[in-house]
């Protein structure tokens, strides 16, 4: 019998997948527990064009976040702080670089900030982002004295 999963199925598929399976195992599991139903024409039209629309979703989404890449990597942020002889009285981590990002319009989650460890000099860095889907970008981050 063919069936349309309505649900992720471990070693069976994902849901939205069309499959063939044994008349009993379909009529008597499958679909009295709501996890699969009969894969008609209609249903089978139904989950392409969910499927085309999540594609088509997923794609406009990877191609903003190129976009965004592209804007951030010319983007230049300058943070102040208070130092002395180039050493910082603290230190700038991910939280400040994301909040000098929102004022610069672009909301940002700390979490996507990569930085091996937190900035403790006066000068120029280069901080890598990590926007998802493998895109990735640097900003360049202006450590200054503040005055």
């Amino acid at each position: 019998m063919k069936i349309m999963l309505l649900k992720n199925i471990s070693g069976l598929g994902k849901a939205g997948d069309i499959k063939e399976v044994a008349d009993g195992y379909a009529r008597n599991y499958l679909i009295k527990k709501n996890l699969a139903k009969s894969a008609t024409e209609t249903a089978i039209r139904e989950v392409e064009m969910l499927k085309n629309k999540k594609e088509k979703q997923e794609t406009d989404r990877k191609n903003k976040l190129i976009e965004l890449s592209q804007i951030l990597s010319q983007t230049t942020i300058k943070i102040k702080a208070k130092q002395k002889d180039g050493k910082l009285f603290g230190s700038i981590n991910k939280k400040m670089i994301a909040e000098e990002l929102k004022k610069q319009n672009f909301p940002m989650n700390e979490d996507l900030i990569i930085l091996s460890k937190p900035i403790k000099e006066v000068g120029e860095y280069e901080v890598k982002i990590e926007l998802g889907h493998k895109i990735n970008t640097g900003i360049k981050v202006i450590i200054a004295s503040e005055k």
